[in-house]
């Protein structure tokens, strides 16, 4: 159980997930720049864990790397 600062990280922070989804879709795109994607999914980890989007956590990390 996660306690009231780590509830309160995931209602500050859990709200922008659609945001950090389309930027990394335009890092990656040709448009993009990967190395802007690269970095968002270093500091998109910690939000996925907490949201427990452990799939799209992996499957963001493995197109990172």
């Amino acid at each position: 159980m996660e306690d009231s600062a780590g509830r309160r990280w995931v209602a500050d922070y859990g709200p922008l997930i659609d945001n950090l989804r389309y930027a990394l879709d335009w890092a990656f795109s040709s448009e993009g720049d990967a190395s802007i994607g690269l970095a968002l999914t270093a500091v998109g980890v910690p939000l996925w864990m907490r949201l427990s989007l452990l799939g799209e956590c992996h499957t963001r990390a493995e197109r990172a790397l």
